[in-house]
């Protein structure tokens, strides 16, 4: 019954219902006083402060969770339940507080919930596998943090890296939902990156060549999390590849910034290109400033061609660029 009542406390979409489970468990704490750390955890979780959804999820709840009689209980909620929400917001906020759990109990993370989350990542339900993508990237880059990272060539590792490639060949991107896990797919890329994963040549090439193709697309969000991934990856990883090959990216990536005839193509490799790490960017630095400036300055004469998203983006990436 405790456990019941924290999780709805704390994990539940609606306010109205975190704060009744709030008060019984107050209720229950002071008529019967049996609950585990109840009297540390009614201070905690109290109706003010459970009001707030993203405080819920992310202060409170990884609060609760210090208490072992609770902790296997919350996560198992946000794997089962709360990481296939309908509301896409529940579904993020879920795979943020599994970050913050899951170094609470590493081994069990590992062991336990990070296959549960790589098998639903291929689910034909779209809030399954969203979630689920989410919450790999999550958890990864949350025990790492915590210096608990996947341990180095083992399968855990291997699944992580190929959940990407795995997502593609079983063309989950196509159709209804496609938009949504390709920023989620982003999003395990630059985890990928930022946790330091060591990865082949190959690897990195076709890691890139997915971001570029994301930072095409006319949505905004996606394009933000292709931006991250390659900002992530040029830090990260791509120092395997010789200099031919990364030349070759600035330029190609600069070129479209400047000359793309898609409009979306233009501004999110104008931010991409601003995003590159200056090791990967001084070699070409005249080649990126050669299409980044015009990009920013010169306004096409057809004025069905003119955009001004995309000017405006190459000005944020000649910002990012100068502040390198």
């Amino acid at each position: 019954l405790a456990r019941g009542l924290l999780t709805l406390t704390v994990f539940d979409r609606e306010i109205n219902i975190r704060r009744a489970a709030s008060a019984a468990f107050q209720e229950n704490v002071g008529r019967q006083g049996s609950f585990p750390h109840g009297i540390d955890i009614v201070t905690l979780a109290d109706y003010f402060t459970v009001g707030n959804r993203a405080n819920a999820f992310l202060t409170i709840a990884p609060q609760v969770a210090n208490h072992d009689a609770y902790r296997a209980g919350l996560t198992d909620h946000l794997i089962t339940r709360q990481l296939r929400h309908w509301d896409r917001a529940v579904r993020t906020l879920a795979s943020q507080a599994l970050r913050l759990l899951a170094p609470l109990d590493a081994l069990r993370a590992v062991e336990h919930c990070l296959p549960i989350l790589l098998k639903s990542a291929l689910s034909s339900d779209l809030p399954e596998r969203h979630g689920a993508t989410m919450a790999v990237a999550d958890l990864t880059l949350g025990l790492h943090e915590a210096g608990h990272p996947l341990a180095p060539g083992g399968e855990a590792e291997a699944k992580v890296v190929g959940l990407v490639p795995a997502i593609e060949k079983a063309r989950l991107f196509r159709g209804r939902g496609g938009e949504v896990m390709r920023g989620a797919c982003c999003r395990v890329l630059e985890v990928v990156a930022l946790t330091n994963i060591a990865l082949p040549p190959e690897r990195v090439d076709a890691f890139s060549k997915f971001v570029a193709e994301n930072l095409k697309h006319p949505t905004e969000d996606i394009v933000t999390h292709a931006v991250a991934a390659a900002a992530a990856l040029s830090s990260r990883s791509l120092h395997v590849m010789s200099p031919a090959w990364t030349s070759k990216l600035v330029a190609g990536w600069a070129t479209a910034a400047r000359d793309d005839a898609n409009p979306a193509a233009r501004r999110g490799f104008a931010l991409a290109v601003g995003k590159l790490d200056p090791r990967v960017l001084n070699p070409s630095l005249s080649v990126a400033l050669a299409g980044l400036i015009p990009a920013a300055t010169v306004i096409d004469e057809d004025p069905d061609s003119r955009d001004a998203e995309a000017r405006r983006n190459a000005v944020r990436g000649l910002t990012s660029l100068a502040l390198a």
